[in-house]
């Protein structure tokens, strides 16, 4: 145990001198900082109050049709927090390119509000989200993953029959 103490005291003795000498750098990152923003962030993604009313307005208007389209394997959630078409066949339907564009412009200006407001990035943001929306999918919804494959969301093993 005093080795131990000893060979710490030792260490950090010939950290500070080598550091004052200038021969190395030592850098803490701040962990706690990093927690905190994802709990700040978290925060507002589940908190409907944090959203202005007439953006959550549009998206609670327009939650049947994209559930709708979900259910049909239509669309799917992207693990960046949006949505997209799954099959490059259905392009030309002609309701699903409005629908994807007008939510994923609500997402985007929703995510663009929270980053500002945890001073965090909209990377970090919109796939936070991406991760929860792919958590809330249900079974056979079809999600993207970050190779760009879509796949259909199983049933956890806790539900299987």
């Amino acid at each position: 145990m005093r080795l131990i103490c000893r060979t710490s005291r030792t260490l950090v003795a010939m950290a500070a001198i080598a550091s004052a000498a200038g021969c190395i750098r030592i850098q803490l990152d701040p962990i706690d900082v990093k927690l905190d923003v994802k709990l700040t962030v978290e925060s507002q993604l589940n908190s409907a109050e944090a959203m202005p009313a007439p953006l959550r307005e549009r998206l609670e208007q327009r939650l049947p049709d994209v559930l709708a389209a979900k259910k049909a394997g239509k669309i799917g959630e992207t693990f960046d927090g949006y949505v997209d078409i799954v099959n490059p066949a259905d392009v030309a339907d002609a309701k699903l390119a409005p629908l994807i564009k007008a939510e994923n412009a609500d997402r985007l200006t929703y995510y663009q509000a929270v980053a500002r407001s945890a001073q965090s990035s909209l990377a970090y943001v919109s796939e936070l989200s991406g991760m929860k929306r792919f958590e809330a999918a249900t079974t056979g919804e079809y999600l993207r993953y970050r190779d760009g494959q879509w796949k259909q969301k199983s049933p956890s093993p806790a539900t299987a029959p």
